[in-house]
C-alpha cells in the first residue's frame, strides 16, 4: 500500500462520495477508483460500501481507519522532519575533540552555529588521538578535531597552525629572551603533560625528541592549564601550545621556540560524501570562525 491509496480511502470516507473525494484530491473518478480497488486487493478486505446514496466504510474499514490515519500522520511528520533537516533547522553533530579545542574554540563555535540553526544538537566525545581516529573510523562520530606536526599527516581541513611556546615563571632568567632554544630548557626542572592522558599534546614529545633533549622531568600533569599553574608557582618550565596560554591571566613568561615549531589543528572526516548536511555546514562554519579569530595567516 502507498500514501496515495490511504489518502484516497480516508478522503472518500470523509466526503461519503467518490466524485467529491476525487475532485478534492485532484483525481478523475476512475483514477481514485483504481487506487481504492488496489488498496482493497492488497489488504485482502472490502473496505468500502459503494451505494447510490453514498460511499461508506465497511466494518473492517472502520477498524483499520485509525491505523491508516496514523500511517498518514507518520508520513507527514517524516516529510516535515526531512524538510527541517534540509533547511538545517534540526540535526545531530557528533564530534571527537581534545582539551584545548573543547575549551578555547568549541563553546563559541557552537554558540554561533546554534544561533543560526537553533534546532541543532551536539555530542562531544573526548579521547586520545588514537581513540578519536577510531571513533571516526567506526562511525561513532561524524568529524574529529586532530593535531600533528607533520604536514604529510595534516587533517582533511586545516584550520590553524598553533605555535609551541616555552612557558616560564615570570621572573625566570630566560624570560628576557625573545625566543628560546629547546636545548636551553634542558637546564631546568621540566613540567610535562602526561603522554598517556587524553589531553596530552603529543607534539611536545616529538619536538623534544627532534632536538635530542631529555628534560629534567620533575612533574607530570594531565591538564595543560594545570601545567601553566605549576609553572607560575616556580616549579619548573614547560612547552605548551600558544592556545593553552594565550591571554592567560597567570604571571608567566611565554616565549616562542627559536626553532618555530607549530602544531597543525584541523578536522578529519571519514567520508565527506556521506556526511550529513548539518556536519558539513558546521565544518564550513568552523573554518570561517577560525579565520575571523586569527585571520588567514593562522593557517600558514
Amino acid at each position: 500500500m502507498n500514501l496515495s491509496q490511504l489518502q484516497a480511502l480516508i478522503e472518500t470516507i470523509e466526503q461519503k462520495n467518490l466524485t467529491r473525494a476525487a475532485e478534492k484530491l485532484g483525481y478523475t473518478q476512475s483514477g481514485i477508483t483504481h487506487l481504492l480497488n488496489a488498496l482493497e486487493e492488497e489488504c485482502g478486505l472490502k473496505l468500502l460500501v459503494r451505494e447510490r446514496a453514498g460511499t461508506y466504510a465497511t466494518a473492517e474499514g472502520e477498524l483499520l481507519l485509525p491505523y491508516f490515519r496514523e500511517v498518514i500522520g507518520a508520513y507527514q511528520d517524516l516529510d516535515e522532519k526531512l524538510n527541517e533537516i534540509r533547511r538545517l533547522n534540526v540535526g545531530l553533530i557528533r564530534i571527537a575533540t581534545f582539551n584545548t579545542v573543547s575549551v578555547q574554540w568549541l563553546p563559541a563555535m557552537i554558540a554561533g552555529f546554534v544561533q543560526e540553526h537553533p534546532g541543532m544538537e551536539f555530542q562531544l566525545l573526548h579521547g586520545s588521538a588514537e581513540e578519536n581516529t577510531a571513533m571516526l573510523e567506526n562511525g561513532k562520530v561524524d568529524i574529529s578535531f586532530e593535531t600533528t606536526l607533520d604536514e604529510k599527516q595534516a587533517p582533511d581541513r586545516i584550520l590553524h597552525r598553533d605555535p609551541l611556546m616555552a612557558v616560564l615563571p615570570e621572573n625566570h632568567e630566560l624570560a628576557g629572551k625573545k625566543a628560546i632554544r629547546v636545548e636551553e630548557l634542558a637546564n631546568y626542572p621540566f613540567i610535562k603533560l602526561n603522554e598517556d592522558a587524553l589531553n596530552t599534546v603529543a607534539e611536545i614529545g616529538t619536538v623534544l625528541a627532534a632536538h635530542r633533549v631529555r628534560p629534567q622531568v620533575r612533574f607530570s600533569e594531565i591538564n595543560d592549564y594545570a601545567v601553566a599553574a605549576m609553572v607560575e608557582q616556580g616549579l619548573g618550565v614547560s612547552i605548551l601550545p600558544l592556545m593553552s596560554v594565550d591571554r592567560t591571566s597567570r604571571h608567566l613568561a611565554i616565549r616562542p621556540l627559536a626553532s618555530g615549531e607549530k602544531r597543525i589543528i584541523g578536522i578529519n572526516m571519514k567520508d565527506p560524501d556521506r556526511l550529513s548536511k548539518a556536519a558539513l555546514a558546521f565544518i564550513n562554519y568552523a573554518e570561517n570562525w577560525v579565520v575571523e579569530k586569527y585571520g588567514r595567516s593562522g593557517t600558514k
